[in-house]
């Protein structure tokens, strides 16, 4: 989202950008370089009210916990002052809003989608292990297999980050005005190729959100026993922002938790091989677009490299199954030369079809035609 406002910015496009914030956040210098920015500071935690709001009215709860009095009041404040051509909705949760600004305002609206949220629900109650949850995630899916595409259909635009996730989507409702739009990556210098002796697997990934967990706890279960065999001096570098008990709770001297770093650069100049082990999700993984602009080779499952137009043994690895996905990091890192040639290939992958500057582009052709067809201007 950073990256689409400033690649817009840059190529002239005024952005007014709000926000939900935590109490006492505030906006970085560097955002306010590219919108002015307005900040909701409202709880969107979880609330048992707005869980049963969301059962008497069948809106699914994940979309229920945003709509907020502060978020309401913010963005119909702004729309009234006149001036803006779009409204741009990130996320399914804030189209609400989107929706009222349009009947009140008469503004053309745009909806981003991340991720298809049915499929995300539809993954999540097939893997969650509690009987509670299970239920509980099942019937938040039946209602957001209506409520999503019915949404959409609402929206002037709909635009999904893969051609799956839209296909997805146009197989629930025809009446969806949609096209796909990719994610982006900042394309940074090549990263130094890891020492020769190098055996560093990298796993990056936000360490709070479950999936991602559940991803590593396979790999370090099923996987990394198997490389450990071939390579004995392996070493697993773990960053991310967030805490899980699962990774507190492991005393491996091979793997190594570092947490968040402001700067991943230095981890990926001793990395060997990177490691995306996804079972569930939706959208795309920019993780594997950053991996791959660095130059580095990459070890995903399908979902994990779900979206990306990636081809397996050129220019990514992808495998569900334990053993194979061994047998691929081992051949990564006894071969300085199949990663090398793997990396090239995925950074030139990138550089071609994913930088922001491309991106932004596309939104740009986007909007335009939906501004001048329903607002023409003077």
């Amino acid at each position: 989202m950073y990256n689409i406002t400033k690649y817009l910015a840059l190529r002239g496009h005024e952005i007014t950008l709000v926000s939900f914030a935590k109490p006492g956040d505030a906006a970085s210098d560097e955002l306010k370089r590219y919108c002015s920015v307005h900040l909701v500071h409202e709880s969107t935690g979880h609330s048992v009210m707005k869980i049963l709001h969301s059962y008497a009215s069948g809106t699914p709860y994940i979309i229920e916990k945003y709509q907020t009095a502060g978020m309401w009041a913010a963005v119909e404040s702004l729309a009234s002052t006149g001036g803006f051509d779009c409204v741009h909705a990130d996320y399914l949760m804030m189209a609400p809003y989107a929706l009222r600004l349009r009947k009140k305002f008469g503004i053309p609206i745009m909806l981003r989608q991340h991720d298809f949220e049915t499929t995300m629900l539809e993954r999540f109650a097939q893997s969650e292990k509690n009987k509670i949850l299970r239920i509980f995630i099942r019937s938040e899916y039946v209602r957001m297999k209506r409520y999503e595409p019915l949404m959409c259909s609402r929206f002037d635009l709909c635009t999904m980050i893969t051609r799956k996730d839209e296909e997805r989507l146009l197989a629930l409702s025809g009446a969806v005005r949609s096209m796909t739009i990719p994610a982006g990556v900042e394309i940074p210098r090549l990263a130094p190729e890891a020492p020769a002796e190098s055996a560093t697997i990298f796993f990056l990934s936000s360490l709070s959100w479950k999936p991602n967990i559940d991803g590593f706890m396979w790999f370090y279960t099923n996987v990394l026993p198997i490389v450990v065999q071939q390579i004995p001096g392996v070493r697993v570098l773990v960053t991310g922002k967030g805490k899980a008990p699962e990774l507190d709770a492991l005393r491996d001297p091979r793997v190594e938790i570092a947490g968040y770093v402001d700067d991943v650069a230095p981890c990926y100049a001793k990395t060997a091989v990177c490691i995306v082990p996804l079972f569930t999700g939706s959208g795309m993984r920019i993780k594997i677009l950053e991996m791959m602009a660095y130059g580095k080779p990459v070890v995903a499952t399908s979902i994990g490299a779900e979206g990306i137009h990636v081809t397996d043994g050129e220019n990514i690895f992808i495998s569900d199954d334990p053993a194979a996905f061994a047998e691929k990091i081992i051949a990564l890192l006894k071969s300085a030369d199949l990663r090398r040639t793997i990396g090239a290939a995925a950074r030139k992958t990138v550089q071609s079809e994913y930088s922001w500057e491309s991106v932004a582009e596309k939104f740009e052709q986007a909007y335009s035609p939906i501004i001048d067809r329903l607002r023409p201007r003077q």
